[in-house]
């Protein structure tokens, strides 16, 4: 298996895990308060920012559908391939950006927490794009 094979499957396999992750933090005692990560412990860490994440995703796919919704089939075509390959570029862009907390180890506690604030991050700076776009073709 060549090394870009290899890449992209273990992208694959974060990726799976980390919506598993979100589906399975969905379930938890929404009692955790998130306000102050300073008090929680890595468990709560990731659970904060997994729903963080299921928020932002939330906010990304309803700003998405309206936008898709006002558009003619051309143009509705042009965004989903824009929207995929942004999906493509945000998450490379995260696996670089977290390299440097566990080198290209994924199995360090930290390591999930951080490459979902990265995550939400950029997910709420496309959802503000894409928010910017609505309004452009509303007037």
């Amino acid at each position: 298996m060549n090394s870009n094979t290899q890449r992209s499957l273990s992208a694959l396999v974060l990726a799976i895990g980390l919506q598993f992750l979100t589906a399975a933090n969905a379930q938890v005692d929404e009692s955790i308060d998130c306000s102050d990560p300073g008090k929680l412990d890595a468990w709560g860490l990731r659970h904060c920012a997994a729903r963080a994440n299921q928020l932002t995703d939330f906010e990304l796919n309803n700003a998405f559908k309206a936008l898709r919704a006002m558009l003619e089939a051309d143009h509705q075509r042009l965004l989903d391939t824009a929207q995929k390959a942004w999906i493509a570029w945000r998450d490379r862009e995260c696996d670089f950006e977290t390299s440097a907390v566990q080198g290209f180890d994924r199995t360090g506690s930290i390591y999930s927490t951080v490459w979902a604030a990265c995550r939400e991050s950029l997910t709420a700076a496309r959802t503000k794009a894409i928010r910017s776009h609505l309004r452009i073709f509303k007037e």
